[in-house]
């Protein structure tokens, strides 16, 4: 079924989406908090390696995944679509999360900075999802 998405329904279904990925890490944050506060100060430079590797890899894999433009009109594959761009959103923001956690644990006086880093970071993948979903809306001619 073709049809024409529409600019505010796009724009309803990638907010929903994207601050249900922000509310998730927001509730979640506190339990993040408390499981790196477990680790030994001596090995929390090792999970900052592990947790770097990790995000290297997701944010390689969240870069080649692009909405496919000609399936954005059918609804079943355009939730997909967005499934799997909020599932690496999510593990990037989780991934961040525990970055900026273990970072203020070895550098306290680098926690404000590294959070205003990561909330820039974050914001930037968002904004650039929320880009790639109308830019393929567009291009195929399915956005009002």
């Amino acid at each position: 079924m073709d049809s024409k998405i529409g600019f505010k329904k796009a724009v309803f279904e990638n907010g929903v989406k994207n601050g249900t990925i922000v509310l998730i890490l927001w509730r979640c944050y506190n339990h993040l908090f408390q499981a790196l506060n477990t680790v030994d100060s001596q090995n929390i430079n090792n999970v900052l390696l592990i947790i770097s590797i990790f995000l290297m890899i997701v944010c390689f894999v969240n870069f080649t995944f692009t909405y496919n433009r000609r399936w954005l009109t059918q609804l079943s594959f355009r939730i997909l679509s967005h499934l799997i761009s909020a599932l690496f959103l999510l593990l990037i923001g989780f991934l961040l999360e525990a970055m900026m956690i273990a970072v203020s644990i070895v550098y306290p006086g680098l926690s404000m900075i590294t959070s205003v880093f990561v909330i820039l970071l974050f914001l930037g993948l968002v904004v650039f999802d929320f880009w790639d979903f109308l830019r393929n809306c567009i291009k195929e001619n399915n956005i009002i």
